[in-house]
């Protein structure tokens, strides 16, 4: 009997705490959530755009160093700055 007393009690307290969480008003996305959303967004696209362009300085850098060939680094750099305008695009 005590058992199932407590049990029923657990059971009601989630049911308690839940509810607001599954209302039908809850479910809509709020504007704390979007815009949660959006600044993870923004966060990712710097990401890309940094790693970006960090990619064209290194290439760069190994072309000045020697260890890209101006053949090489000519494919390389087109394709770099391909991805990094694309991500720019986004912005």
């Amino acid at each position: 009997m005590l058992t199932s007393l407590g049990l029923l009690l657990v059971v009601a307290t989630a049911a308690f705490v839940a509810w607001p969480l599954l209302s039908p008003a809850a479910l809509k996305a709020s504007p704390r959530i979007v815009a949660t959303t959006n600044r993870n967004a923004r966060r990712e696209l710097e990401l890309a755009r940094h790693k970006a362009l960090a990619a064209i300085r290194e290439a760069e850098f190994d072309h000045a160093t020697g260890k890209l060939s101006d053949e090489d680094y000519a494919v390389l750099r087109a394709e770099l700055e391909q991805n990094a305008l694309a991500v720019l695009a986004v912005e």
